[in-house]
């Protein structure tokens, strides 16, 4: 009887800690989770931003592209500038050349003035496909930049050469950079409120982790 009541002991503590094991390997996976479930929301909102700025300089090169064919100069790149500036969530447009300086602005005000020195757009590695760095200063934002290129198109054989004649002019004019700067203020108001309900629902996990432990 002894022995039969010591198995019974033995099999129901065992079952005790097979149980704590799994409550406490679901609360780990569920930790887990969560925390892949903010980081994802996080990325697919900046990809979002990032998609929506290489949508908006694919447009404004292509609306250059055709200016040039029209033998319309920077007026009408600014003038592209300040009114694609409206589109939501979207505090400003620039254009600038290599050294940094501003070719055409949203803010027309800021045309002639340095946006970033040489050095800086070299930090930046800038290149044929759009990049993106978190601005704090003057204000919150998320930053798409890329080369400004719109004699690259995909256009065909006539395009190429009703813009030949340009081509000669603009080269002198090239390399040159755009910046697009995406207000954050909504997206980090959201990610602070994503952070706020993962700490807690980690804070209730070991809650009941550490009663698990205890009981």
């Amino acid at each position: 009887m002894n022995a039969m009541r010591l198995s019974k002991d033995s099999v129901a503590v065992w079952l005790s800690w097979l149980l704590t094991g799994l409550i406490l390997l679901l609360v780990c996976l569920f930790s887990a989770l969560i925390v892949r479930d903010y980081g994802r929301e996080n990325e697919a909102a900046r990809q979002t931003i990032q998609e929506k700025g290489s949508v908006l300089i694919r447009a404004l090169e292509s609306g250059t592209r055709v200016g040039m064919g029209m033998r319309m100069h920077h007026s009408q790149l600014q003038t592209l500038l300040e009114e694609m500036a409206w589109q939501p969530g979207v505090l400003w447009f620039a254009v600038t050349d290599e050294s940094g300086k501003i070719i055409a602005h949203s803010d027309p005000r800021r045309v002639g003035e340095s946006l970033y020195s040489a050095s800086t757009l070299r930090e930046l590695n800038i290149g044929s496909e759009e990049r993106w760095r978190r601005l704090e200063k003057p204000e919150p934002a998320l930053e798409i930049y890329r080369q400004f290129r719109p004699l690259n198109s995909g256009g065909g054989h006539h395009m190429r050469m009703m813009l030949s004649r340009e081509s000669a002019v603009q080269r002198a004019e090239l390399p040159q950079v755009i910046f697009i700067a995406f207000d954050t203020r909504e997206l980090d108001a959201a990610r602070g409120r994503g952070l706020r309900n993962m700490v807690i629902m980690i804070c209730a996990a070991g809650v009941v982790m550490i009663a698990t432990v205890l009981s």
